[in-house]
């Protein structure tokens, strides 16, 4: 099922890494903002999870894998470039949906990270096109600088064509 979602399919070996990460932190909540299909990869029992996305065919199929696996988790359906209200959690995951939803001026993505009412926020980039040619920046320097203006802790990993930062809000 995973080989069927394009970011899901892509991310399908680092997934490993990115579970061993997310249990480092020692978290008791996740939000997932466009969450697509990583619920399926990511969710635990032992883990609260919030997944979000616009795509109800999505969601469908995460509230499934939710209640066949007996995990302790609830689907939104929502455009997150409306800000809507959003559950508290320990960790809030943004994979691949920040340059989606705002192109140049980043005010969504300042507001919504800002909203946020988390602990730790993991939020990953393609470093690669469409088309698989490496992108000119992958680096987020917008962003960077303005977590370093809100004094957010943060570092940064790559996978073979996402780049991600983990940051510490609180």
């Amino acid at each position: 099922l995973l080989k069927t979602h394009f970011s899901t399919a892509e991310r399908l070996d680092f997934y490993p890494r990115l579970k061993e990460i997310i249990s480092s932190l020692k978290i008791q909540s996740i939000l997932d903002i466009g969450c697509g299909l990583n619920p399926i990869a990511l969710a635990s029992q032992s883990i609260k999870y919030s997944a979000l996305d616009i795509k109800e065919d999505d969601l469908f199929l995460v509230d499934k894998f939710f209640n066949e696996n007996n995990i302790n988790g609830e689907i939104i359906v929502s455009d997150i470039r409306k800000l809507p209200k959003l559950p508290e959690a320990d960790l809030c995951l943004i994979f691949k949906t920040l340059d989606i939803i705002e192109k140049k001026q980043h005010k969504i993505a300042f507001s919504l990270i800002e909203k946020l009412n988390c602990k730790y926020l993991l939020i990953s980039f393609a470093t690669k096109t469409l088309s698989g040619k490496p992108m000119k920046l992958a680096r987020r320097y917008w962003l960077e600088n303005f977590l370093s203006s809100k004094n957010y802790s943060y570092k940064t990993f790559f996978s073979n064509n996402e780049i991600f930062y983990l940051m510490k809000k609180i």
